[in-house]
């Protein structure tokens, strides 16, 4: 898969191989993942005992519209309930658009990929300057001063009486040895409220190539696997492959709410990854290249982000790994087991957004080993059941 970080316009692509969790650059183009500013940003992260990220939309939906209206949000949920909420604004969506990262965690990718999981990144532009703080992986705090480049420039121009395009050679050629130069950066970096001194930084953006910048910080990491321009651009193009539990902006999951909208027949689409599974044996061998068929393309078609191979181990992983809480995937999987090694004939299913209710047939032996609510004898001497889960 190739996917290309936008950051205005600056791009980086990556060819990223999900079974083996390997990427490299490319020139390529692909899935295109665009750089929210991080100025146009409101990031929350809290834990909720919510695990279901539909249900914690709905949760949070009220709130988010008292408080600020109608916005556009995204959230994300891991497995222990720990979320993070994105809201931006000033911002369109593009109409190619394959998803969306704020350029914070844009950012806390850049300096993962350098082997950064814990430090503070300051990210120097032409108009802002982001400070984030990574601990363990994830973004713990961040904040945007609106001075960059540009403010530099315009100081040093006004005070020397030049154009700004005139103070912007001269700053690149001298450096803090420019007396506004270096007052400007030190105004730009305490404006922060951080304390810098002896501190360990990574430093990404056009703005870290200032001559003496160093002088600023203890110990300073640089962005090293591409143009420190091109930072954001190269962490939104590894959103897929460094996950860090946050929002895309985009429905790559499908809710209890969207298999009852579709109803029977995306049940049924799904029943054949299980179906398949349980039948295989005894299917002749040009009806079970068609199931095969079948699945791929309707995998493909309910999660056209992921890959058709295995898709019934894929959708069996959904539940167990716990990254994403389907549950009428855990329920069938779990229906799965139940039956494994089995031979039941399975009649119908229905699933009303809380209980998976199975209708069935198989032998007295083999039904009594069954969870089952209710038995009927038929006249073949088996008996027909059912049961919920």
């Amino acid at each position: 898969m190739i996917f290309t970080g936008v950051d205005g316009n600056k791009t980086y692509s990556i060819d990223y191989e999900p079974f083996r969790k390997r990427w490299k650059a490319t020139e390529k183009s692909g899935r295109k993942i665009y750089v929210i500013p991080s100025d146009k940003v409101l990031i929350k992260r809290d834990s909720s005992p919510i695990r279901d990220r539909f249900t914690l939309r709905r949760s949070l939906s009220l709130e988010i519209e008292e408080k600020f209206g109608s916005v556009n949000w995204d959230v994300s949920v891991d497995k222990s309930g720990n979320y993070t909420l994105v809201i931006y604004r000033d911002f369109e969506k593009p109409g190619d658009a394959y998803s969306l990262d704020a350029e914070q965690f844009s950012l806390s990718r850049t300096a993962i990929a350098h082997g950064h999981e814990s430090i503070l990144i300051i990210d120097f532009g032409r108009r802002k300057t982001s400070f984030i703080e990574l601990e363990g992986g994830q973004l713990k705090t961040y904040r945007v001063v609106l001075k960059g480049g540009d403010y530099i420039n315009h100081r040093l121009a006004e005070a020397r009486g030049i154009p700004e395009t005139e103070a912007e050679r001269l700053k690149i050629e001298k450096g803090i040895e420019l007396k506004e130069a270096e007052e400007s950066l030190r105004d730009i970096l305490n404006s922060s409220g951080i304390k810098l001194k002896d501190r360990t930084v990574f430093l990404s953006g056009g703005g870290s190539r200032l001559k003496g910048i160093e002088s600023f910080f203890g110990k300073v990491h640089r962005c090293e696997m591409c143009e420190p321009e091109l930072a954001s651009a190269f962490g939104a193009s590894l959103t897929y492959a460094i996950p860090m539990n946050t929002p895309t902006f985009r429905e790559e999951e499908v809710s209890p709410a969207t298999f009852r909208r579709f109803g029977m027949g995306v049940l049924v689409s799904l029943l054949l990854f299980v179906g398949a599974e349980l039948y295989i044996g005894k299917l002749k061998e040009d009806l079970r290249s068609s199931f095969r068929k079948v699945q791929a393309e309707e995998f493909k078609r309910v999660f056209p982000d992921k890959p058709a191979v295995a898709v019934f181990d894929q959708v069996r992983s959904m539940y167990k790994s716990g990254d994403n809480d389907y549950a009428l995937t855990e329920k069938l999987g779990r229906l799965a087991e139940l039956l494994e090694g089995k031979e039941v004939k399975i009649y119908g299913i229905d699933y009303d957004g809380d209980k998976l209710r199975v209708k069935g047939e198989g032998k007295k032996e083999v039904v009594d080993s069954l969870p089952v609510k209710e038995l009927k004898k038929t006249p073949e001497g088996s008996l027909e059941f059912s049961l919920e889960i």
